[in-house]
């Protein structure tokens, strides 16, 4: 007998179900109507009975149907981010090659079969000159093979080996070797180590240098026409870096180790590379037949560079052609053959060191917060435009601090500055009354005080010791200099990315640093004597002897400009003669020159063929006077 409410089967004639609790004394009771006899089952019960087995096979369908909705979705795939390296055989052992190491996308559950081949071909595709056709073997960064995980049994996993190291899976290092390396023993006839694999001759393809078509010369200069580029051969490093390996930055990393990674950047001078090297591999594609126009006004630089960059039409890769207006907006009669662009991209500079994007001293500024500016997206138009000036020719912004440029490169985590370098005189002030307190008491009072500003910066804390002070302080620093203006930062990175030119500052920040950090030494004497090549008549000649004669005089103007302060400057002869206030980063073509004139009486400059004509004149104090006369009223170039 079956409970008909709950399906549970009954007793012997219960009155109540024990289960559900309902009434079923009516399933005991016989109808006065039965007409059956003996001991058998009346019809009501077997009627009964039967909806109760009916009703039990419904159950047991349903609950099936049900075990099968429930089960539990399949979790989607998670793809998580390690970084893979390359490791080779030294004789000191097996190393991992520096700049080598890349960002590999991987799932957690992967094993060491599945990782292999995934880090096989992100090495290929972005390391050419390292890889070769051969066997290769999952390492763990002490050199053994990746088969289980360290200490155990189990077969390696990374989620399992993430668990067992302790690590986040981005700061999680593999590597991959050649089986050869990994099988031979330490070779003591290897005359290679670890630095010496990252200084390998790379593979020179063979790659033809574009010819360049000589340009007629400035409109402004009355001497010869600027002088052909010759680049009927490649400079070698042309194929250096022709994938710059990405920059991994290791969360992990202690101060030791970021010392270690300047130490690594330093010895880029030592195999003898340097900006112009680099820069000449960036600037390979720029196509010197296309050219994106900019209408400059020397009294309002930025105005006239904002529209030209945000141009639909701009293209960082083709050459720049900039025209002047002088100031009742006649176009100066001048065709850019690369004078008027060095101009355009000095002054560009200058105007940006004074600009609102950047705060601070003249001699360390950092990124300042501007919330029109970041409306307007200028912020990244700002980071295109030092990239193109570097790239294109033109100098640096060379006004940061190094504490910024190391935040800015990925060297360091955050931007750790003085108090001094606040610009805000209100905030330095109570930064310096919190630093300064001494006692406990005073630390509260001034944290109550200012309580609004500090709650701003997220730094308001409960004040228990006055040791606390210092942790009040830089935790404002940081906020101020680097977390407020994260979005405006990033910005100014993409902007930097232009021409790959942010690749290569993260590659080689040390050899950057000169030409984007500001640089106390000025130009010398010497450095310009060495940069202008004189061309001299044959030896033996009358022009011979007078040339030479006034070549003296030249290197003791240089001297005596130097060294005098009567307002004239070698920036401004620099400036005179090629469109630069100071030497670039990239290499200056065509090479500086001097030249000899003997009907005039004031010096000439070719600024696109980078020239200078002096006069020959029959004294050093004439030479003189009119070398300042002329260079200080030189039209457009060098009179700002």
């Amino acid at each position: 007998m079956f409970c008909p409410f709950c399906a549970v089967q009954l007793g012997d004639a219960p009155k109540f179900c024990p289960s559900c609790g309902m009434n079923v004394g009516f399933l005991t009771e016989r109808p006065s109507t039965s007409s059956s006899v003996g001991h058998g089952p009346t019809v009501n019960e077997t009627s009964i009975q039967g909806r109760a087995a009916q009703f039990m096979r419904f159950r047991e369908v349903k609950e099936a149907e049900r075990r099968t909705f429930s089960k539990a979705k399949k979790k989607p795939n998670i793809t998580v981010k390690i970084s893979i390296g390359i490791m080779t055989r030294t004789k000191y052992g097996l190393k991992p090659i520096r700049g080598k190491t890349l960002p590999l996308n991987v799932e957690p559950l992967w094993s060491s079969k599945q990782i292999l081949p995934a880090a096989i071909k992100k090495q290929r595709d972005f390391n050419q000159d390292t890889m070769y056709d051969g066997e290769y073997v999952l390492v763990y960064p002490d050199g053994s093979q990746v088969q289980n995980i360290p200490g155990t049994d189990r077969p390696f996993v990374l989620e399992h080996y993430k668990e067992a190291i302790g690590k986040a899976y981005q700061r999680i290092v593999l590597y991959i070797c050649p089986l050869q390396d990994l099988s031979h023993g330490d070779d003591s006839s290897s005359e290679s180590d670890d630095e010496a694999f990252a200084r390998l001759p790379l593979k020179i393809l063979p790659k033809q240098c574009p010819p360049t078509m000589s340009r007629p010369s400035d409109g402004q200069a009355n001497g010869a026409g600027a002088e052909p580029k010759n680049n009927t051969s490649c400079d070698s490093y042309n194929t250096y870096t022709k994938i710059y390996a990405p920059v991994v930055i290791d969360s992990s990393c202690s101060d030791v180790e970021d010392v270690e990674n300047f130490q690594e950047e330093d010895r880029d001078t030592d195999i003898g590379l340097t900006a112009a090297d680099i820069l000449s591999n960036l600037s390979f594609n720029i196509n010197t037949m296309s050219c994106s126009r900019f209408n400059i006004n020397r009294a309002n630089v930025w105005d006239g560079a904002l529209r030209g960059f945000k141009r639909s039409s701009f293209d960082p890769t083709c050459s720049l052609l900039v025209k002047f207006t002088d100031d009742i907006g006649q176009t100066e009669e001048a065709v850019d053959t690369g004078g008027p662009t060095r101009e355009f991209l000095t002054l560009l500079m200058d105007a940006i060191k004074t600009s609102r994007f950047f705060e601070g001293k003249d001699d360390g500024k950092y990124l300042s917060f501007d919330s029109k500016a970041a409306e307007g997206d200028e912020y990244f138009q700002v980071g295109r435009m030092v990239a193109v000036s570097i790239v294109h020719g033109g100098p640096g912004p060379r006004c940061f601090s190094p504490s910024f440029y190391q935040y800015l490169v990925g060297k360091v985590k955050s931007i750790e500055a003085p108090i001094e370098d606040i610009p805000d005189t209100e905030v330095r002030n109570v930064l310096l009354e919190i630093k300064n307190a001494r006692t406990l008491e005073e630390l509260v009072e001034l944290a109550d005080k200012h309580s609004s500003m500090l709650q701003t910066a997220g730094c308001y804390r409960c004040l228990r010791t006055l040791g606390d002070k210092e942790k009040v302080v830089d935790g404002y620093i940081q906020w101020y200099f680097t977390y407020r203006n994260h979005v405006s930062f990033q910005r100014f990175k993409d902007g930097l990315a232009t021409l790959n030119f942010f690749n290569a500052l993260e590659q080689h920040p040390s050899i950057f640093l000169p030409y984007m950090c500001y640089r106390a030494e000025d130009l010398t004497a010497e450095i310009v004597e060495s940069l202008f090549r004189p061309q001299l008549s044959p030896t033996g000649s009358s022009n011979r002897h007078e040339e030479e004669r006034v070549l003296g005089y030249w290197l003791d103007y240089l001297i005596a400009v130097k060294e005098d302060g009567s307002g004239m400057s070698l920036q401004d002869i620099l400036m005179f003669a090629t469109g630069l206030k100071e030497i670039p980063a990239a290499k200056l073509i065509p090479q500086p020159q001097l030249t000899f004139q003997k009907h005039a009486r004031f010096p000439e400059a070719n600024v696109c063929a980078n020239t200078i004509k002096l006069p020959i004149l029959p004294s050093y104090e004439i030479f003189e006077e009119a070398m300042n006369y002329g260079i200080k009223n030189a039209p457009g170039f060098g009179l700002h």
